[in-house]
């Protein structure tokens, strides 16, 4: 758990709320929309006493406009940098660099584009196609007069499921793996949190589940990982059973 409480600590969580606040109050101002977000944000919409995220996760728009509008004007407008995670500047992201008692940290934009599926580089056999967030959505308000799409549970709870999964397999080829493991734990952490304090339509999730490819096999790998996350539980207040329960095993 010390992982989790020095990732998504209060100090960074409540910069990044305002951040996304500020965001989808912007493109809803400029565009008509709002934002489309996915991951942790997306969850705790749902369930709002749950943690936070330090990330922001974002599927871009498909008008090519309004996304280069987010990328190259309100992001550098806002002190969004581009900034690469290696030497070559070949793997490049976007964050905001954030300052609060006791140390510094960033903002990370994690920008999804509709039209590039998920990559399986885990080969897990999984297929998550970004452009069905537009399809199966909700608004969800997270303060200040401000909302966000995200994706409907039965279909933000398999892809945390994949998500997850395929950290765990990361993990084995990572050498660092502090942040990793923070963010696996989250991963578990989500799913109990929607399992405990969301209904699901189990049609609509079994449906999701199929078409990504969560096989029995996956599912019961996913499962198996609560045995190294127990705490993960424990800080949803929620069970094992209360998990099992809500997910389906495929046929």
């Amino acid at each position: 758990m010390d992982l989790i409480a020095e990732d998504y600590r209060k100090e960074i969580a409540s910069q990044s709320i305002v951040e996304l606040q500020e965001l989808t109050k912007w493109q809803k101002e400029k565009y008509g929309n709002w934002s489309t977000i996915i991951g942790g944000w997306a969850v705790w919409s749902y369930y709002q006493d749950s943690f936070g995220s330090r990330d922001i996760d974002m599927v871009l728009p498909t008008d090519l406009g309004q996304r280069s509008e987010i990328i190259d004007s309100y992001f550098p407008n806002h002190d969004i940098q581009t900034k690469s995670k290696d030497v070559f500047g070949s793997n490049v992201y976007y964050a905001k660099d954030i300052v609060f008692e006791g140390g510094k940290d960033e903002i990370v934009f994690d920008l999804f584009y509709p039209e590039t599926p998920r990559p399986d580089g885990d080969k897990l056999g999984v297929t998550v196609d970004w452009k069905w967030v537009f399809d199966f959505s909700k608004e969800q308000p997270i303060g200040n007069d401000c909302f966000i799409k995200v994706p409907d549970p039965e279909l933000l709870l398999p892809v945390k499921m994949v998500a997850a999964l395929s950290r765990q397999e990361e993990l084995k080829r990572t050498k660092d793996t502090t942040r990793k493991l923070s963010k696996v734990w989250k991963d578990y952490y989500d799913v109990g949190i929607l399992t405990k304090y969301v209904d699901f339509n189990q049609e609509q999730l079994e449906r999701h589940m199929k078409k990504i490819g969560l096989t029995r096999e996956l599912v019961t790998r996913f499962l198996d990982g609560y045995t190294s996350r127990a705490d993960s539980l424990e800080y949803g207040k929620t069970t094992l059973i209360q998990v099992t329960d809500k997910i389906p095993s495929p046929k």
